[in-house]
Order: structure tokens, then C-alpha cells, then sequence
């Protein structure tokens, strides 16, 4: 009885342990293309499908995990997980996805990343799970919110741009070439 019991504990813990493994990028093929009109295509296969909640049409994001070492202290500061790029699954099986790129995440608010571009051992986050219908929606929503240009520019002061001409032989080379334009405060 404690062998069927323990039996079912094990199978139990390893049905656990394999659906919380994480979806990740195994590999990644592209296309040739034969012209210069011709598409080129780059397919990126994830290691879970439908036993995880993936479908055809989803847009998931890509992230990446950076192990950081803290020098001072000498020891592992933990891994960052850094957004990579957002990708669309179009095909889908039991335990296999295929996914291609949908955007790419400007730099701007995000750490930096050595190789800017999704990489096999990447990990699929299924939390951020959307569908296209619903990115162009909130596209459209902030765009309403974006208030509309004035048409009164904003008063500035005038300056001037200033040049040096090294190899004059005159002591005072600093000169000044021309103003830059723009409005006056008066």
C-alpha cells in the first residue's frame, strides 16, 4: 500500500513539474528567398502547444533571462529577465508551437541586450497573451489619448552657432557663422 502511495506521489509531482517547465525557443529556421520581391520568413519552434494554452493567432512575449554578478559583493545578483521581442504563434500542436516575429521592443525604457534579437533558450511568457484584434484596440485607445499639436510653437530664445577655424593664425579665431532661426520671446 505505501508503494502505490508513493507511486502516486511521484507521478503526481512529475506531471507538476512538467507543466510548470517553461516554454522556451529550441530552435529557428528561415527562409531563402529566391528575389528580391520574394518574403523572407523566420520561424521560431517553442517546446509546448496546446498542453499549455497556446493557439494559432496568439501574441505572446519573448523574454530573455541575464544572469548578473554583483563584483563589490563577489556573488550572483539573480537573473533579470529582459523583454526580447513579441511573437505570433501560426501553427500549433500537442506539445510543439510555431511562432514568428510581431514587433520588437524599442531600448528606450529597457535594459540593454548584447544580441538584440530573439535566441534559441529564450522563454515564452504566457502571462502577456493577447490576441491581434485586441493590440490594435489598445493602439487605437492611446492614440484618442494623444492630444492633437498646436498650432502656436513655443517661445524661445534666439541663439547663435559658433565656429572655430583652426587653422587661422589669428589669436581671436572664434566667430559667429549665423543665427539659428526660431521664434523670439519678446
Amino acid at each position: 500500500m505505501r508503494c502505490l502511495w508513493l507511486a502516486a506521489i511521484l507521478v503526481s509531482s512529475l506531471n507538476a513539474w512538467a507543466q510548470s517547465e517553461e516554454i522556451t525557443v529550441f530552435d529557428m529556421r528561415k527562409t531563402l528567398a529566391l528575389s528580391d520581391n520574394e518574403p523572407t520568413y523566420r520561424d521560431y519552434y517553442l517546446s509546448k502547444g496546446f498542453n499549455v494554452g497556446l493557439k494559432p493567432g496568439m501574441i505572446v512575449t519573448v523574454k530573455r533571462k541575464m544572469p548578473l554578478y554583483d563584483s563589490i559583493h563577489n556573488r550572483s545578483a539573480g537573473d533579470l529577465s529582459v523583454a526580447v521581442a513579441r511573437v505570433k504563434i501560426i501553427h500549433c500542436e500537442r506539445n510543439l508551437a510555431v511562432a514568428r516575429l510581431y514587433a520588437d521592443f524599442s531600448r528606450e525604457s529597457l535594459p540593454a541586450l548584447e544580441d538584440n534579437f530573439i535566441m534559441i533558450g529564450d522563454q515564452v511568457d504566457l502571462a502577456t497573451a493577447t490576441t491581434e484584434s485586441k493590440v490594435k484596440a489598445s493602439k487605437a485607445a492611446e492614440a484618442k489619448d494623444i492630444p492633437e499639436k498646436s498650432e502656436k510653437l513655443p517661445e524661445t530664445a534666439q541663439t547663435a552657432e559658433f565656429s572655430v577655424d583652426f587653422a587661422s593664425q589669428s589669436p581671436d579665431n572664434v566667430t559667429t557663422v549665423r543665427p539659428v532661426d526660431g521664434p523670439v520671446v519678446q
